[in-house]
């Protein structure tokens, strides 16, 4: 699922169909689009118009999905703790980083399948311990290529345009 919320889109993996590793995915689906808005940016650069960057963050937890809102308009989201953590903690991040929570780091299907270190601690209300934040620099070797390739095959069209 996916929302538009002002200038922010929240992605959600894992709430109308399990998905064991949404947490992973949702990571590598960060990493993906950083890749796609700097090939993006690099050739708004070449054409000299703006480039676009963006903050994005990760976090997983308990939260309630369904359908909200009225008769004309009603729209499936998620509310609670985690996903007000992962808006917390986009703020935290510069344009162009990919910032995920300790719970993400944590992960065992995520933590050894990504390139990562320590960020920053942020003490949230109404919680005794800080939460310790991690920026994610790529994925790990065993999916880097994939990736890559991935990358390439969706811009093959403006090497052919060259």
């Amino acid at each position: 699922m996916d929302k538009y919320i002002g200038d922010a889109v929240m992605l959600l993996f894992g709430a109308t169909e399990p998905d064991p590793e949404h947490a992973f995915h949702a990571v590598a689906t960060a990493v993906l689009l950083r890749r796609v808005i700097e090939h993006v940016s690099r050739r708004r650069q070449e054409e000299g118009l703006r480039t676009v960057r963006f903050k994005m963050s990760v976090n997983t937890g308990p939260m309630l999905a369904g359908n909200m809102g009225s008769a004309e308009h009603m729209q499936f989201t998620v509310v609670g703790d985690a996903v007000n953590l992962a808006s917390r903690i986009c703020g935290m991040a510069d344009p162009g980083q990919i910032v995920i929570s300790q719970a993400v780091c944590h992960d065992a299907g995520v933590r050894k399948q990504i390139v990562y270190r320590r960020h920053q601690t942020m003490r949230l209300r109404g919680v005794k311990l800080p939460t310790m934040t991690y920026t994610v620099n790529n994925l790990g070797r065993a999916y880097r290529d994939d990736l890559d390739a991935f990358v390439a095959e969706l811009f093959e069209e403006d090497h052919r345009a060259d």
